[in-house]
């Protein structure tokens, strides 16, 4: 998990638990629980939509697409981001794809990597492909 995240999590609970004012360290617990959940979401949802990546996907100059190699729709970022709560999922990247990607017909792919699928498209006949079928064809 990332450093950054969880850091947030923390913060986020610490500034309930004092709004709240309640000190019981089962409730601390469960604020604590519920902000990592929150957050969880809110974090893939919000970069995984606006900017195609998590900073993790940023770094490593990959975006996320969508079968057509477009912008995923916010309801395929929406399942996705739920199907990693899925027990064991984590161990799915060990497959071809993992669920998450599999599930919602996205991909991830270096930024470079769509760049030239895309200018191949441009340069291959025009209308006889679709971007689905080069990135198909090519993973």
């Amino acid at each position: 998990m990332l450093w950054h995240f969880l850091a947030f999590v923390f913060l986020f609970a610490i500034i309930n638990s004092i709004v709240f004012g309640d000190q019981n360290s089962t409730t601390f617990e469960n604020i604590l629980t519920f902000s990592f959940y929150i957050f969880y979401f809110s974090y893939y949802v919000f970069f995984e939509y606006f900017f195609q990546a998590t900073i993790d996907k940023m770094i490593c100059g990959s975006i996320v697409i969508d079968e057509y190699g477009e912008r995923p729709k916010f309801k395929q970022i929406i399942y996705r981001t739920l199907s990693r709560i899925v027990p064991f999922e984590a161990f799915s990247c060990l497959g071809d794809r993992p669920w998450h990607d599999s599930w919602t017909d996205t991909y991830v792919l270096p930024k470079k990597t769509l760049k030239d699928l895309l200018l191949k498209k441009e340069i291959s006949e025009l209308g006889s492909t679709t971007n689905a079928d080069i990135i198909n064809t090519t993973l």
